[in-house]
C-alpha cells in the first residue's frame, strides 16, 4: 500500500492522469521508490497518461528505465548529462549549464538540450537526484546511443571547468543569491578555481 499511495502522490503532484490499471501494472514490476520518481518524472515530460498500455511498455528496474529515459534525449542533452556525470557533484547552476550547452553546440551536438525536465533541480542549479544516472552513463553497456559513443571521446571536464570558469568572470551580473550558488557550484566541482572568486 505504501509504494501505491507514494506513486499516485508522486503523479498528482506532477499532475499526470493515471487509471487504476496503470497503478496495478506498474506495482506488479516490485518497483523502488527510485524507479517511481523516474516513471512520474518520465510521464509529466511525455505529457502522457499512465494506462494499463504504458505500465506494460515501460522497462521493469530503474536502470533499464533511466536507459530509455537517456535514449529518448536528443543528442545535446545526452551531452550535457554526460557532462555533468564527469562532475565531482553532479551538479551545475543553470548559467554553467548554458554556458556548456553552448559549447556543445559548437562541437556539433544538436537538438533541444532541454535537461531541465531530466534533472533534479535546487534554486538555480540542476543535477541528478541519485546516483543511478552516473552509474548508466559512465558504465553503460552495449547499444550505446550514438551520441554519448562521441561525448565520451572528449575531456569533458575540460569542457566543464571552462564553462564555470566563464560563469565566474559573469558573476557581478547576478544577483548575490545566484552568484553566491554558482560561484558554490563551480567551487565544489573545481576547487582549484577559487583564485578567480
Amino acid at each position: 500500500p505504501k509504494l501505491r499511495d507514494m506513486l499516485i502522490s508522486m503523479l498528482r503532484v506532477r499532475k499526470v492522469d493515471y487509471a487504476e490499471e496503470g497503478i496495478e501494472g506498474v506495482l506488479r514490476k516490485n518497483p523502488t521508490p527510485i524507479y517511481l520518481e523516474l516513471l512520474a518524472r518520465w510521464l509529466e515530460r511525455k505529457d502522457e497518461r499512465l494506462d494499463e498500455r504504458t505500465a506494460e511498455e515501460v522497462p521493469d528496474d530503474a536502470y533499464s528505465f533511466v536507459k530509455k529515459v537517456i535514449r529518448d534525449c536528443d543528442d545535446l542533452t545526452i551531452a550535457i548529462l554526460y557532462c555533468l556525470a564527469n562532475t565531482e557533484t553532479g551538479w551545475l547552476h543553470r548559467e554553467q549549464l548554458e554556458k556548456l550547452k553552448k559549447t556543445l553546440e559548437e562541437k556539433g551536438f544538436e537538438g533541444s538540450g532541454q535537461y531541465e525536465g531530466i534533472l533534479s533541480s535546487s534554486g538555480n542549479s540542476f543535477g541528478f537526484g541519485h546516483e543511478i544516472w552516473r552509474d548508466v552513463l559512465l558504465s553503460w553497456d552495449g547499444g550505446k546511443p550514438e551520441a554519448l559513443s562521441r561525448i565520451s571521446s572528449y575531456d569533458v571536464k575540460s569542457l566543464v571547468k571552462k564553462a564555470c570558469e566563464i560563469s565566474l568572470e559573469e558573476l557581478k551580473e547576478l544577483r548575490a543569491s545566484s552568484a553566491a550558488e554558482l560561484a558554490k557550484r563551480a567551487l565544489e566541482n573545481f576547487p582549484e578555481l577559487g583564485k578567480r572568486v
